[in-house]
């Protein structure tokens, strides 16, 4: 599969990606609490934790399907190798017909949807790809005060803003301060591509999943 998160989850990790053969969605998941990953599953055969743009060959059991998560599939105990990674010119060619254009956002145009909402049935995605537009950046501090990014954006002129979880964004983003910062920060370039993996998160206690930046790909022309 071409991974494309590996993005913070309780303590864990969460990693998606496309499959090469059917370009669907698959979250690996493993039999730990709430099917988080940890170091010994996501690590590849080179040593290095995998990443987005990664092609991975790893082994899966069965499907293992919620009601807001229908993409899981549980992991084998096997290593994960990795075939080769995609460069960005690549990424683009293969990623572009994916793309979600909104503007709704897996189900809804809000951050974050509630389980009563699917009346018992799954819902249809809880992952996608989408290229936001008119995109910044709002460093705040979350309601456990702890530090916290979100993106603010567009999908198909629908407003939108949403806790990001990608590890490797907020490192990019760890020396700014507290405030809304463009787009084009930390290297990023107006001429560059920005996809973002877009996931559900697992229900909190309220019933709400929130939706999630999973992963920021950030793809040079």
């Amino acid at each position: 599969m071409i991974c494309l998160a590996n993005s913070k989850k309780l303590g864990g990790r969460c990693v998606a990606g496309l499959r090469r053969d059917t370009m669907e969605w698959v979250r690996p998941i493993s039999d730990l609490s709430e099917g988080s990953l940890i170091s010994k599953h996501y690590t590849l055969d080179n040593g290095k934790p995998t990443a987005p743009l990664d092609i991975i060959k790893i082994s899966i059991a069965e499907p293992r399907p919620e009601i807001s998560q229908p993409e899981n599939w549980l992991l084998q105990n096997s290593p994960w190798r990795l075939v080769r990674t995609l460069s960005a010119s690549e990424a683009i060619q293969v990623l572009s017909p994916e793309l979600d254009s909104g503007p709704i956002l897996l189900g809804s145009t809000a951050d974050r949807i509630t389980i009563s909402s699917l009346g018992g049935q799954p819902i249809s995605a809880s992952l996608t790809l989408i290229e936001p537009k008119s995109l910044s950046w709002h460093v705040t501090t979350s309601i456990k005060g702890a530090r916290q990014t979100r993106a603010i954006f567009s999908l198909g002129g629908q407003h939108y803003n949403i806790v990001v979880t990608d590890p490797a964004w907020h490192a990019k983003l760890g020396d700014l301060s507290h405030d809304v910062h463009s787009r084009n920060v930390c290297g990023v370039t107006a001429s560059d591509k920005i996809f973002f993996a877009i996931s559900l998160g697992k229900p909190m206690k309220s019933g709400e999943c929130f939706k999630l930046v999973a992963s920021v790909l950030v793809l040079p022309l």
